[in-house]
């Protein structure tokens, strides 16, 4: 059996290893002698990242090397001749690669001497107590064991409590090695994927607009323009004046925008710099918009090199990690776990928009507030008579006229920090909603290799004239493990 087939193997034995109770070593009928065996944790196979770095990886995030608890089974033949629960493995430096330093420490007391392959399994779900494991003998019973939950969430509740393993084969215990030591790699039992789903359907902005909110995200003004009032809430004064505000002059709104709108000052004016407010950030379309959109990864805890039974599926509540917008193509960016897979399918299920639409965010912007003489830029912009790039710079000219309670007033931005999800909304009784739901296969060359990181795209784009979905699957790229040389 090629040396692969013989890790794979291993690891799939291990996929169910879990918590028992500490006990005693068991005595080997026949072998003469016991000693204490020193055997050092390395978590080198593990999940790593492409970066633009002189190696080209970076290194798993300090969770996903975490070693809480771990199990060490003596194993001879099929027979498990010898076990020990470690609740806290004494952390140590160590001869590792660059900037990971980090190993681990446990040691094996009074083990009969003999030759054993060691088994290692970190992290194991279930506790110390927990019989299945403290009464198995061999490893065709534990075979039996299921990896743990039924829930994705109970098979990978964090990255610091991802099941490790790691073996070490036929090494030769007979109390007069040099130093009584063995160093064991372990392999994070999943694989991890970070899943970019880039939605392009043919639509059109037709309008943009804010809405301000005080502290409390109580509304101020829904139809992006601030009044006298809405300016005293914001800027915590008890009232504005003529004396009111910041000379602002045409060098201090450079980068400043509205929108995708540039800012003209034709003279210095008078405003509010430096002012942090809520905001919730309004998109108008017309066309085709996906709401609700949700993500479900069918039989993601199903070892398929041994054949585990399916359990419950994988599904997000909507995408947590990022949404990224850019022109028409909104990018949403998931990562999950599997355990190792030839493939894996997934369902893209939520509502397909055909009509006239709002797309939400919310947040904190800071910028400059100015006045919008007589309102015409905000209104203009709103309503779709003042479009970009056909007009790339907006002039707010008479920027002060008099005292603040005459004033139309607007925030200009340099920078938005909003919330990562984003609400699309129907506008009108003339929007058809339909139900969506299409499923993608995600096949990477080699399928999904346990303590390995995969990228992939989906892409969903609806024809140019009769809007009709398709759903294309970009190659998945795996960016492997690093070797500590410890294999």
């Amino acid at each position: 059996m090629k040396t692969k087939n013989i890790f794979l193997t291993a690891i799939s034995a291990l996929f169910i290893f879990a918590a028992c109770t500490e006990e005693k070593i068991i005595d080997e009928p026949g072998v003469s002698g016991k000693g204490d065996l020193v055997i050092e944790l390395s978590p080198s196979s593990v999940i790593t990242k492409a970066a633009a770095t002189d190696k080209g990886y970076d290194y798993a995030t300090e969770e996903e090397l975490n070693v809480d608890d771990c199990w060490i089974f003596a194993v001879q033949g099929n027979t498990i001749k010898a076990r020990q629960y470690f609740s806290s493995p004494t952390q140590t430096g160590g001869p590792y690669e660059d900037k990971y330093t980090k190993g681990y420490q446990v040691t094996l007391n009074g083990l009969d001497y003999g030759t054993y392959d060691f088994w290692v399994v970190a992290n194991p779900t279930g506790d110390a107590d927990d019989s299945r494991y403290t009464t198995c003998v061999n490893l065709d019973e534990l075979k039996k064991v299921i990896e743990g939950s039924t829930t994705y969430d109970g098979a990978f509740p964090s990255p610091n409590q991802l099941i490790k393993v790691g073996k070490k084969e036929l090494f030769n215990f007979q109390g007069n090695n040099s130093d009584n030591k063995i160093i064991v790699p372990l392999t994070q039992l999943a694989a991890k994927v970070q899943l970019k789903i880039e939605v392009e359907l043919k639509r059109e902005q037709t309008g943009a607009y804010y809405e301000y909110y005080d502290k409390n995200w109580g509304i101020l003004s829904d139809d992006g323009l601030l009044d006298y009032n809405d300016l005293v809430e914001i800027l915590g004064k008890p009232d504005l004046g003529p004396n009111h505000g910041d000379d602002i002059t045409s060098d201090m709104v450079k980068g400043y925008k509205y929108f995708d709108f540039d800012i003209a000052l034709p003279s210095k004016s008078k405003g509010f710099s430096d002012v942090i407010i809520n905001v919730k950030k309004v998109l108008i379309y017309k066309g085709y918009a996906l709401q609700d959109l949700n993500l479900k990864v069918n039989g993601i805890r199903v070892n398929s090199q041994i054949g585990f039974p399916s359990s419950l599926d994988y599904e997000t509540p909507n995408y947590v990690d990022n949404i990224i917008e850019c022109g028409n193509i909104i990018s949403y960016i998931c990562s999950f776990y599997t355990y190792g897979k030839k493939s894996l399918d997934v369902q893209l299920m939520g509502n397909l928009l055909n009509g006239k639409f709002l797309y939400e965010q919310k947040g904190i912007s800071s910028g400059i507030i100015l006045n919008d003489a007589k309102s015409g830029n905000v209104k203009g912009i709103k309503e779709g008579t003042i479009t970009y790039p056909q007009t790339k710079v907006l002039t707010f000219d008479n920027g002060w006229q008099g005292n603040t309670s005459t004033w139309s007033a607007v925030l200009v931005t340099n920078e938005e920090n909003l919330e990562l999800n984003g609400d699309v909304v129907p506008i009108g009784e003339d929007v058809k909603t339909t139900s969506y739901d299409q499923t993608a296969i995600l096949v990477p060359d080699n399928g999904f290799i346990n303590g390995h990181y995969y990228e992939g795209t989906i892409r969903i784009k609806s024809a140019p004239v009769s809007g009709q979905m398709t759903v294309e699957v970009d190659p998945f790229k795996d960016f492997g493990t690093i070797d500590f040389g410890f294999n």
